[in-house]
């Protein structure tokens, strides 16, 4: 890594600790607090953004805009394969459960 980029790294981290210790040391309302974490991290990505964008010529939105799609996208299929319909039953061997293991479990729950 070059010594510009090390620098950047170095002020970006350091503000995020300086930030964050200030946040939690002040003495507000926990609500008060998330908000204002909420502003300052919003106001950091734009600015880190920025940077990075001035620097590389890169706009990092377009990237993250595509990793949300793409986490739709995974998110989208991860429901269709696990959802069930009513009447279908889960293969207890997909857990490493045997049938009578499965038994064994319900019957522990109903003496509790």
């Amino acid at each position: 890594m070059s010594k510009k980029g090390g620098f950047l790294a170095g002020t970006i981290v350091g503000g995020l600790v300086a930030g964050a210790a200030a946040l939690l040391f002040a003495p507000k309302t926990g609500e008060e607090t998330r908000k204002e974490v909420a502003e300052k991290a919003g106001e950091l990505y734009e600015k880190g953004a920025a940077v990075i964008e001035e620097k590389t010529g890169y706009d990092v939105n377009v990237a993250v805009d595509g990793l949300k799609e793409q986490a739709q996208v995974a998110k989208e299929q991860l429901e269709q394969k696990f959802v069930l319909d009513q009447d279908e039953q889960i293969d207890p061997t997909l857990f490493g459960l045997s049938d009578d293991d499965l038994k064994e479990g319900l019957s522990e729950q109903d003496a509790v």
